[in-house]
């Protein structure tokens, strides 16, 4: 089984909806875990790893038991962005998402974005936040 719902992350003052998409794979019966990527929006790795889970997924649906839940863009603002952090201006106190967790569903920008994932990933019982160093950690090859 697998569902793709679209959510809504925050709005910004203009009333502008942050959205991100949540998918679910499985049939409940058994241990659940989130994944997010994304949380900062140089880190593409994980939603790319994301993005090859689901095909596998898809294609192995009778083997799976348990409950998995992914998202792979966690935070579109800094995704958009290809940035680590939100500009000062959308908020000025938590720029990087990866502070506010479990979030406030009544403070920052980003701390109702984490509130509303947190609503998917606090009865998990495993959670995984995808990371990676961006390109400046990348290996090079030498000649």
């Amino acid at each position: 089984m697998h569902d793709a719902e679209r959510i809504t992350l925050a709005r910004l003052p203009s009333g502008v909806e942050l959205e991100t998409t949540v998918h679910t794979y499985g049939d409940g019966d058994g241990p659940t875990v989130y994944v997010q990527a994304a949380q900062h929006g140089r880190e593409i790795n994980g939603s790319e790893v994301l993005r090859r889970l689901h095909a596998e997924l898809l294609a192995r649906q009778d083997d799976f038991s348990g409950t998995l839940i992914a998202v792979p863009v966690a935070d579109p603002i800094t995704f958009d962005r290809v940035s680590y952090t939100a500009p000062e201006p959308l908020d000025s106190v938590n720029a990087n998402m990866n502070r506010c967790w479990p979030g406030d569903e009544d403070g920052t920008l980003h701390e109702r974005m984490a509130a509303t994932l947190w609503e998917y990933a606090g009865d998990a019982d495993a959670i995984v936040d995808l990371h990676t160093g961006g390109w400046r950690c990348c290996p090079t090859r030498s000649t």
